[in-house]
């Protein structure tokens, strides 16, 4: 899921692990305790982790490494 998201915001066309694991570590506290309660396929916990992807596109494509947007 969160390799889909990266790729679908448009911020990484093919993310490592390294890269996905990046992204876990910038997402908030809340939304990795609702993630380790429901997992990342829950809808809710999806579209949190996507609005706080467009929130900080910048933020979140310089914690995996990508400092141009794809």
């Amino acid at each position: 899921m969160l390799h889909d998201l990266l790729v679908a915001s448009g911020v990484a066309q093919e993310p490592t692990p390294e890269q996905i694991r990046a992204f876990f570590m910038a997402l908030p506290a809340d939304i990795i305790g609702a993630a380790l309660s429901w997992g990342f396929c829950d809808t809710g916990v999806r579209e949190r982790t996507y609005a706080f992807v467009q929130q900080n596109r910048h933020t979140v494509a310089e914690a995996v490494g990508q400092g141009g947007i794809y």
